[in-house]
């Protein structure tokens, strides 16, 4: 069972969207689209945790480096789930990249992304 992300980012977050589309162009400027497979929207999600005691980050790292499940060999490819502010749509996603910033000597800021995945 894969785990839940429950640590609330930093306002000012950023959504990317992006609609998998084949174009096919013809002459006379005609041109025809359809869908590139079954699941077209691609999102991913740019994330920071600023400023947070110590502990919370390294639970955050922690939890990014395992996708939650506690197993290092997990992180990146296992995918957790993640329910954005404002939404009330549950993701599937992965982390394959973010970045442990220490702010001071008990806090510190990551930044990461989430990058939404479709699995059987």
């Amino acid at each position: 069972m894969a785990a839940t992300f429950t640590h609330t980012p930093s306002v000012g977050f950023a959504k990317a969207s992006n609609i998998r589309v084949i174009n096919t162009k013809f002459g006379e400027g005609y041109s025809q689209r359809t869908s590139e497979g079954l699941n077209t929207m691609e999102n991913s999600w740019n994330l920071s945790f600023i400023n947070q005691p110590l502990t919370t980050a390294f639970a955050i790292d922690t939890f990014l480096a395992t996708s939650g499940t506690g197993d290092l060999l997990a992180g990146g490819k296992d995918y957790f789930y993640f329910t954005p502010i404002g939404e009330t749509s549950v993701y599937r996603v992965i982390c394959q990249s973010w970045t442990f910033d220490y702010t001071s000597a008990i806090s510190a800021t990551i930044t990461a992304t989430f990058t939404r995945v479709y699995e059987m």
